[in-house]
């Protein structure tokens, strides 16, 4: 199994809108929901930093 563009790009995609929902619906009552939203900005952060890492690594031993 390689490495795919499209599946790489359609987290972050998913992820802009859900964040752009919780914009455009909430109006003024998002501290906890702006907290929320940050931690899953992290979570795609860490996770595409650690993917990338592995991914340098395995063409790097090649």
């Amino acid at each position: 199994m390689g490495f795919s563009p499209l599946h790489y790009s359609s987290g972050i995609y998913t992820n802009n809108i859900f964040c752009g929902i919780i914009l455009f619906f909430q109006g003024w009552r998002l501290d906890p929901i702006l907290q929320f939203e940050q931690f899953l900005l992290l979570l795609l952060i860490v996770y595409f930093t650690i993917k990338d890492i592995v991914i340098n690594a395995v063409y790097r031993n090649r």
